[in-house]
């Protein structure tokens, strides 16, 4: 069992991978195509609220879904699961239906509030035509944690590379505008969402095709009192989608686009990293969960953050020290020039602080969402959402962009921290920590990268000062291999860590 969790874990870590990198590029030719300049600012503007959507929506339908769905299916069977399935598929799609018309009543006061006043005709035809696509996000979310919950979790991850893919073909061979933008939007969606539909038939995953004469049962009702909090959460914790692109409507041109680029760079390792590692840990999390295994679902939990920050520390390390550098690497071309590289490569800075808290929150937030337990998370999501919005409005006066990179960093790492906190706390009485191996453990990791840290400042500054990708490469390749070195000589992964320990269920 172990053995195949860990060979899941590796396939969906590396297709994750192959997904991100198909994400990345297709920003790279966005920036190569349109660079920071007010296209793209008005463009990426526009598709945060949708994004907004489809990621409070699709966020409440990964972590609410997929736990009650496997306990649907242990304590009743397959055709009761499938049930469940149809009727919240019904309930999602009719409610995206009825926001869509929402906003496309209120598409010129929600204008105003992006562009002011002299919001153009241009712009809102944009936003009539990027709104709806927040349906076709949601929906192939839903389908994703169908795929999930029935540990088929190569399929979704293939249809984001083929969206990928079909966007980035359709603003290369199509003239620069933002008509261009619109149909490689809604055209990659639209595809994604019916490859999920095919492999969904293909793998015999009951969508809707059940007759049902009562919508409101015990599991849905149980949906929604899940669903609520996390929604009310969500919220908060995705709010900066939209209010980082209200607040920044009046900074330099190029400014909202900097942000964009650089916070998809600095969430390739978490999307890799952590979300392959939750991805499956949810899965598994929920089944020991429903069984009543609350020993062993803690201890995958605590595996997963010591495995996650391993691996994410050298790589927050060169992110840091190496911003300017793989900014300029990776996206200065075409119409995307050295102020741009600038301006992107100060927020990439900004936005690292916050990988590992986003990274690690994602992870922790898996035992709540097993456990059917939603009002901390939810909590925790509210207070990190206004400290967000609050930090944005002081540091953007004196900062500009960087400011809101800034404030969001800070709300993600202070959401991990009060999580753990409130964890800790809660099973102080039952989580048997051995204090020796705990200080061992945070003394060799402290160790590990105070040397890979002064070994990045000796061989960036005093043994291969100079610029150039050949020279990047070979600076990053000998940080990671003193890394490593260290990870060997310190035996971080040598600790035996099964003294951390559930003696009794919560």
């Amino acid at each position: 069992m172990k053995k195949i969790l860990k060979f899941t874990t590796a396939i969906v870590i590396f297709l994750t991978f192959i997904s991100k990198i198909s994400g990345f590029v297709r920003e790279q030719v966005l920036a190569f195509q349109y660079g920071a300049n007010e296209i793209s600012d008005t463009y990426l503007t526009v598709l945060s609220l949708p994004q907004y959507i489809s990621n409070i929506i699709g966020g409440v339908l990964l972590s609410s879904f997929v736990p009650i769905y496997l306990s649907l299916k242990e304590r009743e069977g397959s055709h009761n699961a499938n049930n469940f399935t149809a009727k919240i598929f019904s309930i999602t799609l009719l409610a995206l239906v009825g926001l869509n018309i929402l906003f496309f009543i209120f598409t010129n006061f929600i204008g105003k509030i992006y562009f002011g006043e002299q919001v153009t005709v241009e712009q809102l035809f944009l936003i009539k035509m990027v709104l709806p696509v927040q349906l076709l996000m949601v929906l192939s979310l839903f389908l994703t944690a169908k795929f999930n919950a029935n540990k088929l979790f190569y399929e979704p991850i293939i249809s984001t590379v083929i969206m990928n893919i079909l966007f980035i073909l359709i603003i290369i061979f199509f003239s620069r505008s933002s008509e261009t933008l619109i149909t490689a939007t809604i055209g990659s969606a639209v595809i994604q969402l019916l490859y999920l539909f095919y492999k969904a038939k293909t793998n015999k995953l009951t969508i809707f095709k059940i007759k049902m004469k009562n919508y409101f049962t015990k599991d849905v009702k149980e949906f929604v009192l899940m669903g609520v909090p996390m929604l009310i959460g969500s919220i908060f914790t995705q709010a900066f989608n939209v209010f980082d692109k209200v607040l920044g409507k009046g900074l330099p041109e190029g400014s909202i686009a900097s942000l964009s680029y650089a916070l998809k760079l600095t969430q390739l390792p978490t999307g890799i990293i952590a979300m392959g590692i939750s991805t499956v840990l949810l899965s598994s999390l929920s089944i020991l969960a429903s069984k009543g295994e609350i020993s062993r679902l803690n201890t995958e939990v605590f595996k997963s953050i010591r495995i996650t920050t391993i691996i994410l520390l050298p790589i927050i390390a060169i992110m840091l020290f190496y911003s300017y550098a793989i900014t300029k690497i990776i996206f200065e071309r075409g119409a995307f020039g050295p102020s741009a590289t600038q301006m992107t490569s100060e927020a990439v800075i900004a936005y690292t602080i916050g990988i590992l808290g986003t990274s690690l929150t994602m992870v922790l937030s898996r035992v709540f969402f097993a456990t059917k337990n939603t009002i901390i998370p939810v909590f925790s999501n509210v207070v990190s959402g206004i400290l967000n919005l609050v930090l944005a409005i002081l540091l953007v006066k004196k900062l500009d962009h960087v400011g809101l990179a800034l404030a969001n960093s800070i709300s993600v790492s202070f959401n991990f921290i009060f999580l753990l906190f409130i964890y800790l706390i809660k099973n102080k009485s039952r989580l048997s920590v051995n204090l020796k191996y705990t200080t061992k453990f945070i003394f060799k990791l402290l160790l590990t990268m105070s040397v890979t840290l002064g070994a990045i400042y000796f061989i960036r500054d005093i043994l291969n000062p100079n610029t150039g990708i050949v020279n990047f490469f070979i600076n990053c390749l000998l940080v990671i291999l003193i890394y490593l070195l260290m990870v060997v000589i310190t035996r971080l992964e040598g600790i035996n860590y099964k003294k951390y320990v559930f003696k009794r269920r919560l």
